[in-house]
């Protein structure tokens, strides 16, 4: 989870150069294609590598306590 934290920083990195160039009108921080490339990265990053990491770590650790198991059957 803390892999994911790591991510969840770096994707609101990513989503902090968006506002930037979207802050002000005909601003040339980045080109069209950089600012595209970003977009996608930030997409990529958010899903991907913070929050299906995020929900499957919350999974591991809640869904024995909520059945009353003592731990998962095969411990990955």
């Amino acid at each position: 989870m803390v892999t994911g934290m790591v991510f969840f920083l770096f994707g609101g990195m990513l989503a902090m150069l968006i506002r930037s160039q979207l802050a002000l009108p005909d601003q040339d921080f980045m080109s069209p294609d950089i600012y595209n490339q970003v977009t996608t990265m930030h997409g990529t990053v958010m899903m991907f590598l913070f929050a299906i990491p995020i929900l499957e770590g919350l999974a591991i650790y809640m869904i024995p306590k909520m059945i009353g198991a003592r731990d998962l059957v095969c411990p990955v």
